[in-house]
């Protein structure tokens, strides 16, 4: 990760979807209106383009395996987002998991070359084994 200066090795990209989580497609609204508020510049765009192109479905990474540098999650935006998140009582309301909020805030935060991939890699990994 340091020599590629990632940030997150991305295991696995799935969705999740509204009509098993109701609310969950909320959490657009909440970004669009974090994004407006703080004036962010989306580091990637087409990943956060990916979250509103479908009506029902939310794309999301497998947190079952993940890594992630630290630092990044610390980092004041990142954590203002987390708050904005947090605040919405969304997490509570509509059950936003881990799994979408991690692709979102990795598209407002991050860009395509700070992100591995693990098959990519050649990592094995399996759920349940």
């Amino acid at each position: 990760m340091a020599k590629q200066q990632a940030v997150y090795m991305v295991n696995r990209k799935e969705a999740d979807n509204e009509y098993i989580l109701p609310g969950l497609t909320l959490v657009r609204n909440l970004t669009v209106d974090f994004i407006s508020k703080n004036k962010i510049t989306v580091q990637n765009p087409v990943m956060l383009a990916i979250s509103f192109n479908h009506t029902v479905e939310v794309p999301t990474f497998w947190t079952h395996f993940e890594v992630v540098d630290i630092s990044f999650m610390q980092r004041d935006d990142v954590l203002d987002y987390i708050d904005a998140v947090d605040e919405s009582t969304g997490i509570f309301l509509y059950r936003w998991s881990d799994a979408p909020l991690r692709y979102i805030t990795l598209a407002l935060f991050s860009n395509e070359t700070q992100m591995l991939y693990r098959e990519k890699l050649g990592l094995m990994y399996c759920h349940p084994c």
